[in-house]
């Protein structure tokens, strides 16, 4: 049981750790403009492993043994009203602060509209269905079949689309690839985890991966500017690497303080593009120490925010509480 307890307390850690790298992503200038420095897309590539841990680290505590309604009706249920509320916030919070106008329509449902993070929150609702019914209906291997299909599209669709020469411009596709790292996440964990050092190895590893296949999508679409795309195919071993190491942290002062820092993860994730906006316009984008402290403050801002509400009880309402979501991650045997 301890050795659970310290693969939960690790993954917690990670969540937070991973929305840090979120935040990180979305303060540094837009990667596929001319004349930026080498190291915002540099940066944003290592980031990019924290969306897919997320979804791993979902599928590895994913109950799968049975088929039923509540395969559909328990992740929606959860997540519906999570998204329709922030979806609301934030357009009303672009009405009274219009740092981007807003014109919603029907496609905002899925992408989240001006407030284009919270696309994970339905594509995470529908990987979680899509896994869960298929390990429960037609099985592992067919399951793994159609996800992987859904993915190859994904990217053929986004940071392949110029390579292959296809018609239109490139999209985030993160509806397609979420199910992948959902079904991955039931694989990895039941296996073995590796000790922490080995789990940092494939992070280097994987990070070194990603930039050569960056490169290369550079040099075969001809574009001549290095870019920092949503997701790769090297983007999938460096978000299980993320969740390796999550999962072999051991049980130290500093894995115990994000752990519980883990617990308004969510929140952090949730509400930091709103202080971000806030925050850009105050203190400037311009220089690199404009951008770090920029991120710092949303960091801090956005985490207080987090707990100031777990301590009103909001986040128990409204369904984003870590704690039962730690307590109930301890007592799974996936």
């Amino acid at each position: 049981m301890r050795e659970d307890n310290q693969r939960v307390l690790g993954i917690e850690a990670m969540r937070y750790v991973g929305a840090v790298l979120v935040i990180v992503i979305h303060a540094l200038p837009v990667a596929n403009m001319s004349g930026l420095p080498v190291w915002v897309p540099l940066v944003t590539g290592f980031c990019r492993g924290a969306v897919p841990f997320f979804l791993i680290a979902s599928g590895a505590f994913l109950p799968t043994s049975r088929a039923g309604i509540n395969i559909v009706v328990k992740p929606l249920r959860r997540l519906a009203p999570i998204y329709l509320a922030t979806m609301s916030f934030y357009y009303v919070f672009l009405k009274l602060y219009p740092v981007h106008p807003w014109h919603p329509h029907l496609g905002d449902l899925i992408s989240g509209g001006e407030a284009f993070h919270l696309w994970f929150l339905p594509a995470l609702g529908v990987a979680l269905v899509i896994v869960a019914g298929g390990l429960a209906t037609v099985g592992n291997k067919a399951t793994g079949v159609i996800v992987v299909l859904m993915a190859a599209y994904s990217l053929s669709r986004g940071a392949y689309l110029e390579v292959m020469h296809l018609p239109g411009s490139p999209g985030r596709g993160g509806m397609f690839m979420a199910p992948l790292y959902v079904w991955i996440g039931t694989m990895v964990a039941r296996g073995p985890r590796p000790p922490a050092a080995v789990a940092l190895l494939a992070i280097a590893g994987s990070y070194a991966l990603m930039l050569g296949e960056e490169t290369a999508l550079v040099s075969y679409s001809g574009s001549g500017l290095l870019v920092s795309h949503d997701f790769v195919l090297s983007t999938i071993p460096l978000g299980v690497s993320f969740y390796l190491l999550a999962a072999s942290l051991p049980e130290t002062p500093i894995v115990r303080t994000l752990s519980k820092a883990g617990a308004v993860s969510l929140t952090v994730y949730i509400m930091h593009l709103a202080v971000l906006w806030v925050l850009q316009n105050l203190i400037g984008q311009g220089t690199a120490f404009r951008i770090i402290a920029t991120i710092f403050c949303t960091t801090v801002l956005a985490t207080g925010f987090g707990f100031a509400m777990k301590r009103a009880a909001i986040l128990k309402r409204l369904g984003l509480d870590g704690r039962q979501r730690a307590k109930s991650l301890a007592s799974s045997k996936p």
